[in-house]
């Protein structure tokens, strides 16, 4: 009984002790998921300062100075590692992903649903006092062009030296993963 109550005492005392969480720097393996619409600078500071890291979605795009202003505003609440979600929008690259999806609509044809989603998540902010962003505000449509300025995005990131930065939905160009390498 003895010798399980050690190895209990080791497991517990070491589960946090992992490859990822030392590199990214963190206490603890754990990551705040980057919701769009629901994600708050202050929900990414408050994972961040628990001993995870904090994850902020910026979506397909966003202007370097209103990145700039995101990450200060990060930054204001936390010293720690946080990280930002990128989704990259490839429509040659998302033909496998759209077939898979449906054969009538494209993968990403969930623009026109936004109102109802802002509406519901509208009810809990206004119950917890969370603001919106600025950025759902905008309106999305399925068809909203969509032009990442990847040079000034990434550059404002390694400025700010955000500790990690991944993309959902398909690749960078490779001088970006070069850049960030």
């Amino acid at each position: 009984k003895a010798t399980v109550s050690v190895l209990y005492w080791c497991a517990m005392k070491t589960w946090h002790q992992t490859g990822v969480a030392a590199r990214l720097g963190i206490r603890y393996p754990i990551m705040q998921g980057p919701m769009m619409g629901a994600t708050t600078v202050e929900m990414v500071a408050a994972c961040s300062e628990a001993g995870g890291i904090g994850c902020y979605p910026l979506g397909y795009a966003m202007e370097p100075a209103r990145l700039e202003t995101l990450l200060e505003d990060i930054r204001m609440f936390t010293k720690k590692p946080f990280g930002v979600n990128i989704i990259v929008y490839d429509p040659d690259g998302m033909e496998g992903v759209v077939q898979l999806a449906s054969s009538e609509k494209p993968a990403l044809g969930s623009a026109g649903k936004m109102p109802v989603i802002r509406k519901l998540l509208q009810t809990y902010r206004d119950k917890l006092g969370i603001r919106e962003d600025e950025s759902e505000k905008e309106p999305l449509t399925d068809e909203t062009p969509v032009k990442t300025d990847w040079t000034s995005q990434i550059n404002v990131l390694c400025e700010h030296k955000v500790t990690f930065i991944y993309f959902t939905c398909g690749l960078p160009p490779k001088w970006v993963l070069s850049k960030l390498a």
